[in-house]
């Protein structure tokens, strides 16, 4: 499936269904927003209780961030994998609302789509870090050096290549992830680690197809900078997402099997 018609696909996918994906990303949007202002109800209650004097000012900052990264980690990233799944269920037909809440349904699918978002995240911290540590390090070093000379000029050209070789390698790494929530939705058994190196295996001569749709949408991330656009243009990237998932899912049948009768996360599951 050419990219354009793959686009086109999803856009028939969102046929009838835009209202209750705008709703969707309208009810993430707003407990993204809502946490935002927790977090800072509450840095604030902390910092008023234990971080009074103006030494502790650092203190109290790590505290803050670390009190809004914990939120988004534990409430944002699992239901944005609800929402995930829920776009790639579009296909069945009309798919209610309330199944974008599938892993907030019980504490138990709770917990496993919590830790399986912890490990999925710490991983990709690990990529980007792997990839953009010597350019960081190098720009760090130039910062340092107060004088401007001819050293200083090659260090910010050097500095300039790692970028650039970091960001060519970031995406070969982060793509290779692409699959990896596509595989977990679609299995109720499938871990962390297994569903990362499938995923890299099933990536394998696709990441130029979706450098091609990434290319294809730039229109539409551009239109979301203006956050009011966000529940319009989500929908569109994410269906296209889940369009390109079940394609590389079902040429790759020798990695995936049927799910089995009354499994709702989608056609294909995840194998060992």
């Amino acid at each position: 499936m050419r990219t354009n018609e793959l686009t086109s696909e999803a856009a028939k996918r969102l046929r009838g269904a835009m209202t209750p994906a705008a709703s969707l990303i309208m009810i993430l949007l707003l407990t993204a927003w809502g946490l935002i202002l927790a977090s800072r109800a509450l840095s604030l209650l902390i910092g008023s209780l234990f971080f009074e004097a103006a030494a502790e000012e650092m203190l109290f900052s790590a505290v803050s961030a670390a009190i809004g990264i914990a939120e988004f980690l534990l409430i944002c990233d699992p239901l944005w994998l609800n929402a995930r799944r829920w776009f790639f269920r579009l296909d069945e037909g009309f798919v209610p609302l309330r199944a974008a809440f599938y892993y907030v349904s019980s504490v138990a699918l709770y917990r496993r789509a919590m830790c399986f978002t912890l490990v999925l995240t710490a991983i990709r911290f690990f990529f980007a870090l792997l990839c953009f540590l010597p350019a960081a390090v190098v720009w760090a070093a130039v910062c340092v050096v107060e004088t401007a000379d001819v050293y200083t000029l090659l260090a910010v050209i050097l500095d300039a290549v790692l970028l650039i070789l970091g960001a060519l390698f970031s995406y070969y790494l982060l793509s290779g992830l692409f699959l990896t929530e596509y595989l977990f939705i679609t299995e109720q058994e499938a871990k962390a680690f297994a569903a990362v190196k499938r995923s890299f295996r099933l990536m394998h001569g696709s990441r130029s197809r979706l450098f091609k749709l990434l290319c294809n949408l730039i229109p539409y991330f551009l239109i979301s900078f203006a956050v009011v656009t966000l529940p319009l243009t989500i929908p569109h990237i994410e269906s296209c997402f889940a369009v390109l998932a079940k394609q590389l899912l079902a040429e790759n049948k020798s990695d995936v099997r049927k799910a089995p009768d009354g499994h709702h996360g989608g056609e294909y599951v995840f194998t060992e």
